[in-house]
């Protein structure tokens, strides 16, 4: 098991309460706890989306490392589906819940997985359900175009500065591209040899664009 926590109390939350606002609001079907596939996953089939909760507090040996089967877990889990994200689980986050989301991000950052912080269930099904919610179609086209637009208007905030620093940019590399490319939106769509422009170097404009090379990124 990647943790403690019970994939019941996932399957029956996300089934009563997450089924029951999609259906009423977006005429979305109900998740699926996926035990059988992977433990502590739950899959939203009409939304295109999947969900794997790791709990923080147990899923290293000791302080810092992370256990295999944790990480086999999550590799397995982003192979089965193109759109997932991690619910990294901790009722409080500290320089360890930091470091061990920084190492298993680091470790899949080839990946399209996502990951999102919360402090306990209920926040983890207030996600689902908003997350599954927005990629439900019709609403997902208009939120999409909707975010898109706003993104032209948004520089560079906390956390897309942090995501820059762990693909090894320096911050005056960050206030480069601001200065370049001005928005968010430009910095994602950026091609490689608008990142060179900006006086990156070939194996980080790279980095960037793996990393941004996913349609959620900016939504």
């Amino acid at each position: 098991m990647c943790g403690s926590l019970s994939i019941n109390k996932w399957k029956c939350l996300t089934t009563l309460t997450g089924y029951t606002a999609l259906a009423r609001s977006a005429q979305c079907p109900k998740a699926i706890g996926s035990n059988s596939t992977i433990e502590n996953s739950v899959i939203f089939p009409k939304s295109g989306v999947a969900f794997l909760v790791i709990p923080l507090s147990s899923c290293t040996i000791g302080q810092f490392d992370i256990k295999q089967e944790v990480l086999q877990l999550t590799e397995k889990f982003t192979q089965l589906h193109a759109r997932g994200y991690a619910l990294m689980l901790a009722s409080l986050y500290s320089e360890r819940e930091m470091r061990i989301c920084s190492e298993i991000h680091t470790k899949f950052l080839e990946t399209k997985l996502q990951m999102i912080a919360i402090h306990n269930v209920d926040e983890g099904v207030q996600a689902m359900i908003n997350i599954a919610k927005v990629l439900c179609k019709p609403t997902s086209d208009v939120m999409f175009r909707r975010l898109d637009e706003l993104a032209h208007h948004f520089s560079i905030d906390d956390t897309t500065k942090f995501a820059l620093e762990q693909l090894g940019l320096s911050e005056h590399q960050i206030h480069i591209l601001q200065d370049c490319l001005g928005s968010l939106a430009n910095i994602v769509k950026a091609n490689k040899e608008d990142l060179l422009d900006c006086s990156l170097d070939s194996e980080t404009a790279d980095k960037m664009i793996k990393f941004f090379d996913n349609p959620m990124a900016i939504n």
